[in-house]
């Protein structure tokens, strides 16, 4: 049973990276009429009303420094962040702060590098979904072709 595991991670991994498909484009069949501007990132910069987790402390900005909350702060989508620095939305989902994450007083989260999160973990989930569907499908060939044998 583990050999024919094996195989199919194997033969699925060559399955998907054998592509021998080659894409050409003629010039006189690109479409210049549109052009598709991609927005800038979206970067933290920091604003009073601000939440973080330093050192396992809620830190809330005020005043242009950052300081202990002493107790929860709702943020402006209805967000509540708890002392402990787990966030419960109004759709009641509960996360809890990364020591180093942020979320700003809007709502909008990142990450420590200043970086939103938000569409990254859709972006995440998806690809992830989408890679389990192509492995599915890779190991149905694989056992396909085992059968064959």
């Amino acid at each position: 049973m583990k050999k024919i595991l094996a195989i199919a991670v194997v033969t699925t991994s060559l399955i998907a990276c054998n592509n021998s498909e080659t894409k050409t484009t003629d010039a006189s069949t690109v479409n210049t009429d549109t052009v598709t501007t991609v927005p800038a990132p979206v970067t933290y910069t920091t604003t009073d009303g601000d939440v973080t987790v330093k050192e396992g402390k809620l830190m809330i900005h005020r005043n242009g420094a950052w300081v202990v909350a002493d107790r929860e702060v709702t943020l402006e989508d209805g967000t509540i962040v708890t002392v402990k620095g787990e966030a419960r939305s109004r759709d009641g989902r509960r996360v809890v702060i990364t020591d180093g994450g942020f979320i700003d007083r809007t709502g909008r989260w990142f990450d420590r590098a200043g970086n939103n999160i938000a569409n990254a973990w859709e972006a995440t989930k998806e690809g992830v979904k989408d890679a389990g569907k192509a492995i599915k499908q890779g190991a149905e060939k694989a056992g396909d072709k085992i059968k064959e044998n």
